[in-house]
Parts: C-alpha cells; sequence; structure tokens
C-alpha cells in the first residue's frame, strides 16, 4: 500500500517536472536564463549565426526560420515533417473523438495513430544511430513504403550505402528495395 503511494506521488512529480520543463522551453525561458544570443525575430542562432527567416504568416511554426549555413537543409527538414506530422495527429485525434466517426474509421484512425508513433520513433533512432556512426547531419522519414535518409556527405561510397541500408534496415524492418539513401553536401 506504501508503495502504491509513492508510486503515485512520483508519477506526479514526474509529470509535473516534465510539464514544467516544456514550459520553459516553449516560452523561451531556457534563452533567457543562459543567455543563449537570438537571432531575429528572437529565435536563437547557432552557433552564433543568425537565423535567417522566411515570408512568414507571423505565427512562429510558419516563419521559415532556418540557420544559415549547411545545417538549414537538415532543420529545414525536420521542421516541415514535424508540421505535417502533427496535422495529421491533429486530424486522427480529431476522428478518434468525434461522436460522429463509424467504430470502424475509429479503429482506422486508431491503427494510424499508432503507426504515426511508429514512424517517428524509426526515424528518431535512424538518426541517431547514423549521427553515432560518424555522419555529422543525418534526417530519416519513415512511411507505409519505405524509408528515405539524407545523410550529410559530399558521396558515398557502395559500401558506406550498403552500411547505411543494413542499419536503416535492421531499425525499421524495410527490406533493402524499400530504402533510399540521398547523399547532401
Amino acid at each position: 500500500m506504501v508503495f502504491f503511494k509513492f508510486k503515485r506521488i512520483f508519477l506526479t512529480m514526474l509529470f509535473i517536472l516534465g510539464t514544467v520543463t516544456l514550459l520553459i522551453g516553449y516560452g523561451g525561458l531556457a534563452g533567457a536564463l543562459y543567455n543563449f544570443p537570438a537571432g531575429p525575430g528572437g529565435l536563437p542562432s547557432e552557433n552564433g549565426i543568425p537565423a535567417v527567416t522566411g515570408g512568414g504568416t507571423g505565427d512562429p511554426a510558419d516563419s521559415g526560420a532556418v540557420p544559415a549555413g549547411k545545417d538549414g537543409f537538415f532543420v529545414e527538414y525536420r521542421l516541415q515533417r514535424e508540421k505535417a506530422r502533427g496535422r495529421q495527429i491533429e486530424l486522427l485525434r480529431e476522428i478518434i473523438n468525434s461522436p460522429a466517426a463509424a467504430g470502424d474509421t475509429r479503429q482506422l484512425a486508431q491503427e494510424q495513430l499508432l503507426g504515426l508513433s511508429r514512424s517517428v520513433t524509426g526515424e528518431a533512432r535512424v538518426e541517431n544511430l547514423l549521427k553515432a556512426r560518424g555522419y555529422r547531419e543525418a534526417v530519416a522519414f519513415v512511411d507505409q513504403k519505405g524509408v528515405t535518409v539524407v545523410v550529410e556527405s559530399s558521396g558515398l561510397t557502395p559500401a558506406e550505402e550498403a552500411k547505411i541500408i543494413e542499419l536503416v534496415s535492421r531499425e525499421t524492418g524495410f527490406g533493402e528495395q524499400s530504402i533510399v539513401v540521398i547523399p547532401k553536401s
């Protein structure tokens, strides 16, 4: 009985700590506390290089802010991927929570939401493993058809490409024919 109370208190404190961390990060308080230099529009700069902003709608998510330099492609790709995923998740949750949706439709939406969750997890694992293998930047996109991986490289040897494909296949379960590797300099 004491264990259950301790577990509940621990989980509650963990939830509160997570929520506070998210609020601090989202509100920009972390940058203010640690004196990160800010780029235009209050966006943090990367390595002292000011952020380059696009012509957005005023919404920070639509600002098109991308750090200048080589990493801009990878940052922009991740931002666009996350925006698209966010819209997909929002739509699926609306379907799941809609009282007008049929049971089969809700079930399908739940399965798709689970699939998106697996894709996000697979992408993160692939990206982190490629970085651990020595690639400075890597971005992956997993969908129902296969996996597309972009790595920062001026060119890949067939052996390097084979190693990447093997790693991606092992982590995602897709066969070699469903994996595309693109070097980006």
